[in-house]
This record gives structure tokens, C-alpha cells and sequence, in this order.
């Protein structure tokens, strides 16, 4: 279920936890990044809300100023990749298991395999997000006749799928397209992804969004791989920044 995610598994002992409370609070905060690392969550089959609250690192569980403080970081830190929009829903759950939208808040990056969930509410519920992949291959793609002639469909992306959240997410800093090599489930020989590319760009231009669009080609098919060595250091790093600036 977890690709990649190395978290702390034991609560602080109350000497070294009544020491690191004494500290001021952007210390706390500069330390719980650091003991709190970046790290992929992919959500698969056997996803539900008691594996991902395995996920927790034994310092969010020390005390309930600790919980309160570093459950934020804990989701910012991860970057949510989902293979499919079946998996959405337990996903929710978990979600909706932190009070006061805690968790739906503190998503910075999400990496979507299947296009299909865009047509769910997930995104509007992430008004924070700062990192949006998309990844233009998967089952939904080969019964959705979105290629013609080696060019994707613009027209029939946009008719098929809700893009309205991704352009009205006014936080929104980095919109990814990614495109797998030939073959798999999407059809051989696509030419040029140029018609995709440009009308995410136009649109983010149209809504005035601040987000800038980036095409990743030829990517290997492991899409938890890729995202490890493009992606993570640079979205986990950038997210200090993001604080920062929200303060």
C-alpha cells in the first residue's frame, strides 16, 4: 500500500518530549520537518482508514499538543499518489477522520494516475494544494477514444473530464503533465502532446492563475519511481517556503 514512506514508529519519551515543548515554536516546526520526511503514499487496493493511520509517525501520537502540531506537517510532507478513482473514497475517509478538515487542508501534493477522479470532489476539497500531476495513461484512456490520428483530444479532455477545480485551485503553484513512453494501456504512436500542453496553458492564462505548467515526456511506467526522482526532494523542499510565505 505505502511506496517509500519512512516515518518515526514510537512516541516520545515525556523527558525528551517535555524538552522539545519548551522550544519555540518555529523551532518545533523546523524539527518536525526534519523528523518528518518527505515521502510517497501510493493508495491501492487494500487502502482503508486503519492501514493510513499506520502512516503516523510515533511523534504525532507523544501528546495532543504534538498531534495538533505536527499532523499538518504530515500530510504536507507526502506527496498522495492515486492509481485509480475507486481508491478516492477510503482515501476520503481517512481524510475526514482529522477534525475541522485538518486533513483536506494540509494536502500539498497529489499525483493522479487516472483521470477519472478528477470528476470527483477530491480536488475541491484541497484548496492548499500546490502540486498537481496528471498522468495521461491509464485504463481510462484507452475506452475514452482520446487520441486520434497520434493527437490527444482536447475538446473530448475537456467534455469528459471536470477540469474547473485544477483552474480554480488559487493556491495551485505547479500543474504537471505527465507522459508515459508509447504502448501500455494508452494507444501507440501519439506525436506530440503540444495540443494537450497548450490548452492547460491557455486555460491558466484565461483564469488569470498563477500556476505554471510543465510537461514530463518518455516516462518509465513505475510512476511512483519517477515521481521519487523528478518530484519529491523539490516538492518537500518547497513546501518550507509555502509556510513561510503563508505566515
Amino acid at each position: 500500500m505505502v511506496d517509500n514512506v519512512s516515518l518515526l514508529s514510537l512516541p516520545l519519551d515525556s523527558g525528551t518530549r517535555n524538552a522539545l515543548l519548551r522550544l519555540p515554536g518555529e523551532l518545533r516546526n523546523q524539527i518536525y520537518r526534519f523528523v518528518i520526511p518527505g515521502s510517497i503514499c501510493v493508495i491501492s487496493w487494500d487502502t482503508d482508514v486503519e492501514n493510513l493511520q499506520k502512516l503516523l509517525p510515533g511523534i504525532c501520537k507523544t501528546s495532543r499538543q504534538m498531534h495538533d502540531e505536527t499532523i499538518p506537517i504530515f500530510f504536507q510532507n507526502i506527496v498522495w499518489l492515486l492509481p485509480h478513482s475507486k481508491y478516492v473514497w477510503p482515501f476520503a475517509q481517512f481524510l475526514y477522520s482529522f477534525p475541522n478538515g485538518i486533513g483536506f487542508q494540509n494536502i500539498r501534493s497529489v499525483v493522479l494516475q487516472d483521470l477519472s477522479i478528477l470528476n470527483t470532489k477530491l480536488l475541491r476539497r484541497c484548496p492548499k494544494l500546490r502540486t498537481l500531476v496528471l498522468v495521461f495513461d491509464g485504463p481510462e484512456i484507452a475506452g475514452r477514444d482520446l487520441i486520434k490520428r497520434g493527437r490527444w483530444k482536447t475538446e473530448t479532455i475537456a467534455k469528459t473530464y471536470d477540469l474547473d477545480p485544477i483552474f480554480d485551485l488559487k493556491l495551485l503553484k505547479r500543474l504537471i503533465l505527465g507522459f508515459k513512453t508509447s504502448g501500455g494501456w494508452a494507444h501507440p504512436g501519439v506525436s506530440t502532446n503540444l495540443e494537450i500542453e497548450t490548452s492547460f496553458m491557455d486555460e491558466i492564462q484565461r483564469r488569470e492563475s498563477q500556476a505554471k505548467v510543465m510537461a514530463l515526456r518518455n516516462l518509465p511506467w513505475n510512476t511512483g519511481q519517477w515521481v521519487e526522482e523528478l518530484l519529491l526532494d523539490q516538492i518537500t523542499n518547497e513546501e518550507e517556503d509555502y509556510v513561510e510565505d503563508e505566515e
